[in-house]
């Protein structure tokens, strides 16, 4: 998608990526849609009344598409005019208060990128780092959106995560030189943040993020055996990947010192294309899709997530 209107960049000079990536079937281009046509309705609400929330665009009031298994990526850019406050590092954050911080608008290129396994390798050129900021510019930056089944396996999620992200090579070896260049004290700007978003967690199978977190661990090991068995790995990733200093340590909350990524988990409860949910999942699905989307928009870490 091209920019809405005449907004480029923001007025402080800022258009972060933000990337949703996943196995087939997890729910990403329903959440993309989502996000796309939430933005749009807030655009108008925000016309229409100067002190316009988040909560006040309502996910129950737009019909979301059905989709079917992408095979190309898809994008669009999201505009808040009152999503964030100047932030000169665009650092991830908790969800603290600005009250006295200067609101600029705010611009944020979303991308949906398909699931397939034939596509998996060029995930990592859109996990990237974006380049320096020149002098008229402040730093931007990629973060992640991992979607998760809650209600299946996910090995295939593993599978992308460790060959794509974790010991991929290029991919890390970008985000340390990033942190290199960093002369900044918001040192969470030099990361890339990935939110593993445990969608369809409405559904009555579904297990908890907390249950995610434990399985997707355990998947980890076992792909990471089984790949170092077998000498495979993903594209630009070497054999110094499988060295101490770039292997990443099976801990969810610190993967280690040398691994320029920090994973941070969250229930998601997506809208389902036909709005026949009853009135306590279409709270839940609403107040999943305003978490979301600060974290899009502000790039501000859910506060319930584990990180």
């Amino acid at each position: 998608g091209g920019l809405n209107g005449s907004c480029g960049y923001t007025q402080d000079g800022k258009m972060d990526r933000v990337v949703l990536f996943g196995a087939c079937g997890g729910g990403k281009t329903t959440l993309f849609h989502t996000l796309r046509l939430l933005g749009k309705q807030k655009l108008k609400k925000e016309e229409e009344q100067e002190d316009a929330k988040m909560e006040d665009a309502n996910v129950n009031e737009i019909v979301i598409p059905h989709t079917i298994t992408s095979l190309r990526a898809d994008s669009t850019v999201l505009t808040s005019n009152q999503g964030s406050t100047s932030r000169s590092s665009s650092a991830t954050t908790t969800n603290t208060s600005t009250d006295n911080a200067t609101a600029f608008p705010t611009c944020v290129h979303l991308v949906d990128y398909p699931g397939h396994p034939t596509l998996a390798g060029r995930l990592t050129s859109h996990l990237l780092p974006p380049p320096p900021p020149s002098s008229s510019f402040h730093s931007t930056t990629t973060r992640g959106i991992l979607v998760i089944d809650s209600t299946r396996s996910v090995a295939d999620a593993a599978e992308i995560l460790h060959l794509h992200v974790l010991s991929n090579t290029a991919l890390l070896d970008a985000w340390r030189k990033r942190q290199n260049q960093q002369q900044t004290q918001q040192h969470n700007n030099d990361k890339l943040h990935i939110l593993v978003a445990c969608n369809k967690s409405n559904e009555k199978k579904a297990k908890n993020f907390k249950r995610i977190k434990i399985q997707l661990r355990q998947e980890l090991e076992k792909v990471r055996i089984i790949h170092s068995s077998t000498g495979t790995g993903a594209t630009n990733t070497t054999a110094s990947s499988s060295s101490s200093s770039t292997t990443y340590r099976l801990s969810m909350d610190d993967l280690g010192s040398d691994i320029p990524v920090q994973l941070h988990f969250t229930s998601l409860s997506s809208p389902s294309p036909c709005n026949t949910a009853n009135m306590v999942n279409r709270n839940n699905v609403q107040s999943s899709m305003n978490v979301i989307w600060d974290y899009v928009i502000n790039a501000k870490i859910p506060p319930s997530a584990y990180s």
